[in-house]
């Protein structure tokens, strides 16, 4: 799944960001955020996260 969107912040440039949610075999599911400050014509990573499910206590 990708989701784009804009993503104000004050005192920053126009910031555009796509996330993108990507599925692995072992059931996690990863999350890479990208920004764009020329509109979408390049991009650069803003962040890459990794969900797992918690571990039952």
């Amino acid at each position: 799944m990708v989701l784009t969107g804009n993503w104000p912040m004050m005192g920053a440039p126009h910031r555009l960001v796509r996330m993108t949610f990507t599925p692995s075999e072992d059931g996690s599911v990863r999350q890479l955020g990208e920004a764009s400050t020329n509109h979408g014509v390049s991009w650069h990573s803003f962040f890459d996260y990794t969900y797992r499910r918690r571990e039952p206590n």
